[in-house]
């Protein structure tokens, strides 16, 4: 839905807030506090806790859910109270980011994606890059929807293996774990190796 919302041709598009240095630290915060912290520590009488990122975060649930729920059952809206009107609020702020802003929720909110991005670096399919053929010239930046620097950290936890990265390269300096396998099957056993990487 992100996706569609940023292809509407309505003010100027950014890849980040500005601020993402900081900004995008806040995933981790909300995966820390909300989905470990708070559901082990705050629990009932039997011991269990509350779907706090569900409950007080999540737009997804107000989308798809509390809105659908509302629009069929009239009793219901008189129940409405100030935690479906703070969901809305995020919910619309993210709606209005995306139109402007390539994935906020993702760069900014997301738990899950805070917890994938992590294992980037040692994941089974990671990008490299062939530090011969790279000449720092920026065009894989230009195409990343993130705005990473491939060439200095192709497999940063921000990175979301979209492989524009790859596609933009004119010197095909970019290449991921499966390339480098089907380069080295056809390679020449001549104790050479065809491509580099960092």
């Amino acid at each position: 839905m992100q996706d569609l919302l940023y292809k509407i041709p309505l003010f100027k598009k950014r890849k980040n807030l500005p601020g993402h240095r900081i900004l995008k630290n806040v995933k981790y915060m909300v995966f820390l506090l909300f989905v470990i912290l708070l559901p082990i520590t705050v629990v009932n009488v039997v011991g269990m806790g509350q779907p706090w990122f569900c409950q007080y975060i999540c737009p997804s649930g107000t989308l798809f859910g509390g809105f659908p729920l509302l629009a069929r059952n009239e009793s219901l809206r008189s129940a409405i109270g100030w935690l479906f009107g703070w969901k809305t609020f995020i919910l619309a702020a993210v709606v209005f980011c995306s139109v402007k802003i390539y994935r906020p929720f993702c760069q900014y909110l997301c738990p899950l994606g805070a917890f994938y991005g992590l294992f980037n670096p040692i994941s089974l399919y990671r990008y490299r890059v062939d530090e011969k053929e790279c000449v720092s010239c920026g065009l894989c930046r230009s195409a990343c929807p993130v705005n990473i620097k491939v060439w200095e950290n192709p497999n940063t936890a921000e990175c979301i293996r979209c492989g524009q990265c790859k596609s933009a390269c004119p010197h095909g300096a970019i290449y991921d774990t499966v390339e480098a396998v089907r380069k080295r099957r056809t390679c020449p056993q001549t104790g050479t190796q065809k491509m580099g990487g960092n």
